[in-house]
């Protein structure tokens, strides 16, 4: 994702929405200045963050981040899409996240 991208789409989307930044932080517990680093590119939100920003705001996740498309909105089952690069870095992190699974499930077994 390109942080300037979605520096882009989430000025003009709140602007769009005719909400300031104290607005749209109010509605996702967050101050204005957090919403004020974000249109700066100085901070990044987190993904739940995204969430909140993009429910508030009445768009998708993707609408902001130009990344990947996050249409859950009459999925055809094929929602998300990747490119190769960012597909094998997916699949990589999921390999990585399942090592970590098995090896706390032996840890927890002899606890």
């Amino acid at each position: 994702m390109s942080e300037s991208q979605f520096v882009e789409n989430l000025k003009k989307i709140r602007a769009e929405r005719e909400l300031s930044q104290k607005q749209l932080g109010d509605a996702i517990d967050m101050n204005q200045s957090a919403i004020s680093d974000y249109e700066r590119g100085i901070k990044f939100p987190s993904y739940q963050s995204l969430e909140k920003i993009a429910e508030v705001l009445q768009v998708d996740v993707g609408d902001l981040t130009n990344d990947v498309n996050f249409n859950f909105k009459g999925c055809d089952g094929n929602c998300i899409t990747l490119d190769d690069k960012k597909e094998n870095t997916l699949k990589y992190i999921l390999s990585e996240m399942e090592k970590q699974t098995e090896l706390l499930g032996k840890i927890l077994n002899k606890i």
